[in-house]
């Protein structure tokens, strides 16, 4: 079996290029040769030689615009150049997968669509991974929606790594082709089977993730200003990630009008593993996740989880069990849950317990793979 990856971008710190990277390296384990096509030059393309990952260049542009940019005259003429220019793309993707010997191309997100264009140009069956929401976590759309949705339909398959987004694109002639895929973590990397929470004091509380408006840094920073009016001295407060220069300021901004002192930016972290190891409680503020790749991480190294009861964060935390879930946007009801579990630290500790194990034995690299090569023998077989 030979997998043609298409990537929309090659960015280390993207959750979407960590989940093809690791479904890569266990495909490769069951004897699938992958080969990966990277739409332009970026720190990711280091981590696939690393891993010994074949890849090659083929500059492609996104269909998917931010909403609040999409009618600027300036940027309609530049998203018609790019189309253009993705038709090159889509041939000499389609001549890399002829030399390649492709059976399947695999398109690793909701971004790009050069691959299934080359796809249906080959004859090849094609999976689509849909990883993200658009408008509801990003703010973004496609630039025409007519157009999308008619190539979406040339996939054979549509995996969503969550429930919530599967329900979400379930449409039309898309309804039959649309399944549920868990993403895999690797759990060598992050389990710590050792680990117990809150030995110390203070208290340590992250929030990991992207910084904009939609992760709830925001709701997360009014959390701890309700947290400190109780527990003053007992927490310290970390905000690890990321953004826009708009979005961070706006939050650093939060911070100083409520006189929090107790709240850390700290920014991007390559060595996420050991924030995990030493923090007692994730915060998970999402509004809309479409899997949740910290919720997982964080659950394997030990910690507790609270997130917030929506999308693909619900799907993933089994309330009261595996950790506990908040009304989304509710900064007050995100306080209590942390109060309560400072206050009930040894259910607390056998809630992180329970989530640990939970995630260890379900949500890893190994059975995610097996899944997806499952689907690239059944869409062959069809193919036939």
């Amino acid at each position: 079996m030979k997998v043609l990856f298409v990537l929309s971008d090659c960015n280390a710190e993207h959750g979407s290029f960590l989940s093809v990277l690791s479904l890569g390296k266990e495909l490769q384990k069951m004897g699938i040769v992958t080969k990966y096509i990277i739409p332009k030059w970026d720190d990711g393309a280091k981590l696939l030689a690393e891993e010994g990952l074949c890849y090659s260049l083929v500059r492609s542009y996104s269909w998917v615009v931010s909403s609040k940019k999409k009618n600027k005259a300036v940027n309609v003429l530049k998203w018609k150049i790019k189309k253009l220019l993705n038709y090159i793309a889509v041939v000499r993707i389609s001549i890399i997968a002829k030399h390649f010997g492709a059976q399947i191309i695999h398109i690793n997100s909701i971004d790009s669509y050069v691959g299934a264009l080359a796809g249906r140009i080959m004859n090849i069956p094609v999976i689509w991974h849909f990883r993200e929401f658009l408008e509801e976590d990003h703010e973004s759309e496609f630039w025409e929606r007519d157009f999308s949705y008619r190539i979406i339909g040339y996939a054979s398959r549509i995996v969503c790594v969550s429930d919530s987004l599967r329900e979400k694109y379930s449409i039309g002639n898309l309804r039959n082709k649309t399944i549920t895929v868990y993403n895999g973590i690797d759990v060598k990397k992050f389990y710590n089977p050792d680990r117990d929470i809150f030995r110390s004091e203070p208290i340590k509380i992250a929030i990991i993730g992207r910084i904009c408006e939609h992760k709830g840094q925001l709701d997360f920073v009014d959390a701890i200003s309700i947290i400190n009016k109780r527990l003053d001295g007992k927490v310290h407060a970390y905000c690890v990630g990321d953004g826009k220069a708009d979005d961070v300021e706006r939050v650093c901004k939060r911070i100083t009008d409520k006189k929090i002192h107790n709240i850390e930016m700290v920014g991007f972290q390559s060595d996420i593993k050991s924030w995990y190891h030493n923090i007692d409680i994730i915060v998970v503020c999402s509004h809309s996740e479409a899997f949740g790749r910290v919720t997982v991480e964080a659950m394997l190294s030990g910690c507790l989880v609270i997130g917030a009861d929506s999308a693909g964060t619900k799907e993933l935390i089994v309330n009261n069990e595996t950790g506990w879930l908040y009304r989304t946007h509710d900064s007050k009801e995100l306080a209590e849950k942390v109060m309560f579990a400072i206050s009930n630290i040894e259910e607390s500790r056998v809630i992180a317990r329970n989530g640990q194990r939970y995630m260890q034995n379900n949500m890893t690299a190994e059975k995610n793979a097996a899944r997806i090569a499952k689907l690239y023998n059944e869409c062959t077989s069809n193919n036939k």
